[in-house]
């Protein structure tokens, strides 16, 4: 049997699967006590959003965040590991920002082709 050239490949387009994952858990008491607040994206005011005068545990359940010393800044205190039970950082937090490189990680990852 013979290829027929005549017939092309349908077009296809690259395409990001969007995998809900980047999340992270802050408590305003040490010991993971107190109140708690989780939050997949960036968070410009910890106070305005949860309620917190400042964060002093923490527990990162996926992708990589930063405790920020203020308002959409990108200096701050960078969560290496996934718990810390009591505060680590010397300034009082007043944002969360959410890591670039893991978004990127994880986006091209999950990158396929789609018809």
């Amino acid at each position: 049997m013979a290829c027929d050239r005549s017939i092309s490949p349908p077009p296809y387009r690259l395409t990001f699967s969007w995998v809900a994952g980047l999340s992270v858990q802050i408590f305003d008491e040490e010991n993971y006590e107190g109140r708690v607040g989780e939050s997949t994206v960036d968070c410009p005011s910890v106070e305005n959003r949860f309620g917190m005068k400042d964060v002093l545990s923490s527990k990162v359940l996926s992708g990589s965040w930063m405790l920020c010393k203020g308002p959409n800044r990108d200096d701050g205190f960078k969560l290496a590991k996934p718990e810390y039970p009591c505060r680590k950082w010397d300034f009082r937090v007043k944002s969360l920002k959410c890591l670039m490189e893991s978004v990127h990680q994880m986006t091209t990852k999950f990158i396929h082709l789609q018809p």
